[in-house]
């Protein structure tokens, strides 16, 4: 059996497929029509036209995903030699395209760390079948896991209370990666 069957039959873990992201993609249009008529109505033509999106998702080799790698959840272990890193708070851990974790990670960080991360990801993962070979292939996809994180965030922005001009800026941030797709 291999490490994604044995990951698929892990039925404690949730399942990043198309019918999730679509979910997601429902709930913030939810939440963004509750907030703003306008921005709903510039939001609808991309949850409209997601399944691209969420066949690009689905579409990758599933890997284990924490789905929530920020830096709140990392710890570092510096007494070590090399330092040691654990990975905390799992509920939120599912079975997918591991590039959605690679998107937490590096939300907020500066253009060129945020370079240097992507290099270092993609560095480690060459050739083991869970990223696309072409750069092309791996720019859309990222732009796919973007998306989809961007969508997250605004399916929670009512919760978050987020100040509008946030959730505007989002909806423009949506617009943007779906063309890239």
């Amino acid at each position: 059996m291999t490490r994604a069957e044995t990951l698929l039959r892990c039925d404690f873990l949730l399942r990043f497929d198309a019918v999730y992201f679509h979910d997601w993609a429902n709930r913030a249009l939810a939440a963004v029509a509750d907030q703003s008529a306008d921005l709903a109505a510039r939001l609808e033509p991309i949850v409209h036209r997601y399944d691209r999106i969420a066949r690009t998702l689905d579409g990758q080799a599933p890997t284990l995903v924490h789905n929530d790698l920020s830096p709140k959840n990392v710890l570092v272990d510096r007494s070590a030699r090399p330092p040691r890193i654990f990975f905390v708070d799992w509920e939120m851990a599912g079975v997918g395209c591991g590039v959605l974790d690679l998107v937490h990670l590096k939300y907020g960080l500066e253009r060129q760390d945020e370079e240097r991360m992507c290099a270092a990801y993609c560095g480690e993962l060459a050739g083991m079948d869970f990223l696309p070979s072409g750069p092309t292939d791996l720019k859309r996809l990222l732009a796919a896991a973007e998306l989809h994180k961007t969508l997250y965030r605004l399916a929670h922005s009512l919760e978050w209370e987020l100040p509008i001009e946030t959730v505007a800026r989002w909806v423009s941030d949506t617009r943007e990666l779906f063309e890239q797709v």
